[in-house]
């Protein structure tokens, strides 16, 4: 468990599904999505790139707030049916992504962050959000949001 600003959670449980309407980015039988890593933190109040500021928001309407977020890398992953893609975190951690199905318009997706394993699902619209460890005096977590635009286009 940690303590961080009055609230107590598993640092995992933060791991938070938002799920909406519409099949994530697919082609085949491949799911395009973005995974952006990103640290928050309380040490500053910079937000960058600005886009980051709907995480922040949304955080802080679940009672988790961090006052400065930052991109620290983006990643294009072209997931498949049983296949793992990584995303190596700052913190020497790795998250790890792998497609279990598409089915009724939502996109399976299990993300590993070791020691723990999720399933998560994720729609043409909306973004995951996974915890993946404490790093320089924060937070990092890895977004995951469907990538609409098809590869080089």
């Amino acid at each position: 468990m940690t303590d961080r600003l009055g609230r107590r959670f598993h640092p995992y449980a933060l791991a938070i599904a938002l799920a909406l309407p519409g099949i994530a980015w697919a082609e085949g039988n491949k799911v395009e999505v973005m995974a952006d890593v990103v640290l928050a933190s309380n040490n500053g109040n910079k937000v960058e790139p600005p886009a980051l500021e709907e995480a922040k928001k949304f955080f802080e309407a679940k009672n988790v707030k961090y006052s400065s977020w930052q991109s620290l890398s983006q990643r294009r992953l072209s997931l498949e049916p049983k296949k793992t893609a990584e995303v190596p975190l700052p913190n020497g951690k790795k998250a790890q992504f792998t497609l279990e199905s598409v089915a009724n318009d939502v996109a399976t997706v299990k993300v590993t962050v070791a020691p723990t394993t999720l399933t998560l699902q994720l729609g043409r619209e909306g973004n995951l959000y996974v915890d993946g460890g404490q790093h320089q005096g924060g937070q990092v977590f890895v977004m995951i949001s469907p990538a609409l635009k098809p590869a080089g286009k």
